[in-house]
């Protein structure tokens, strides 16, 4: 294998399934400033970055696993909050629906607020793996590598729905 530039910490490996159990991609420690909950990976072998969500990992390191999970307790959208700027009760039902998407960020890290699903016409939970496909597809187009190796893939990854 060649040798990792400096700016890649060969302890926060991932694999995905795009990639196969055999290839590792690193994550970087820097954001995207896409879509939240999106984070910079790095492919050693193509000598590109690319964006990641939590739910395209298939195995990762330890540090990795903290790494991911403090980057996502980071990104956590804040809840909302009432006219005056206060936090809404936690009987609220935009309270309860703001928890239980928080909760699947922390598991999926998606967030694509504003979506309508297209067989029901109700507003999704923003967390909701379906609504990831899109938004990521979008991402990896729009997006050039800010670390300056060459342009992202241009992934259509399957998705699978929670």
């Amino acid at each position: 294998m060649r040798r990792l530039p400096e700016f890649v910490d060969e302890a926060l490996w991932v694999t995905t399934e795009h990639g196969g159990p055999e290839k590792r991609y690193y994550l970087l420690r820097d954001s995207p400033h896409t879509f939240t909950g999106r984070m910079y990976a790095f492919d050693a072998e193509a000598n590109q970055g690319f964006c990641i969500s939590k739910h395209e990992i298939v195995t990762m390191s330890r540090e990795a696993a903290y790494f991911v999970a403090g980057f996502l307790a980071g990104n956590q959208p804040t809840p909302p909050v009432d006219a005056e700027g206060d936090p809404l009760p936690e009987g609220d039902p935009e309270q309860q629906r703001w928890r239980r998407s928080a909760t699947l960020f922390a598991e999926t890290g998606v967030w694509a607020p504003g979506r309508v699903c297209e067989q029901c016409g109700s507003q999704m939970l923003p967390s909701c793996l379906r609504v990831a496909a899109q938004a990521e597809r979008q991402d990896q187009r729009n997006v050039n590598a800010r670390i300056g190796h060459g342009e992202r893939r241009d992934r259509d990854d399957e998705h699978v729905d929670r």
